[in-house]
């Protein structure tokens, strides 16, 4: 990660708790990530990711490809097998028995080097670098 802007929202009935944040995301091969959540919406969407760039895009298990002449074409991508409830697993696994825990103390570093990034730059209103 390269830098950050963040806005956060949040929830005067519940304190001021945060319920809601937008952030753009520079990487330093030139990669931007605009991610937006809000979990006090009304009518909550489920869109899920989209994915946008220079060769297509995807969206909703679909890859949207252009060709030459510049249709787009759809194609439709068969999901992944993933079994979410294995990373529970792994984590009980590490407690239990010492196992290897599922995620790395570098990458725990950088998830919370990159929260507290989203909220400086909420705070300051503006991009905060790393």
């Amino acid at each position: 990660m390269k830098s950050v802007f963040a806005q956060l929202s949040g929830d005067e009935s519940a304190g001021g708790a945060e319920n809601g944040f937008l952030a753009a995301i520079g990487f330093a091969d030139g990669l931007t990530a605009h991610i937006e959540i809000n979990r006090a919406a009304a009518a909550p969407l489920s869109t899920g990711w989209m994915i946008t760039g220079d060769a297509g895009s995807y969206a909703g298990f679909t890859q949207y490809q252009p060709t030459g002449d510049g249709e787009v074409v759809d194609l439709p991508l068969v999901p992944a097998a993933c079994h979410a409830d294995e990373f529970y697993r792994g984590i009980a696994r590490h407690l239990r028995y010492g196992e290897p825990n599922p995620v790395t103390a570098e990458a725990a570093r950088a998830t919370i080097a990159l929260i507290e990034a989203v909220r400086t730059s909420a705070r300051r209103g503006e991009v905060v670098h790393f």
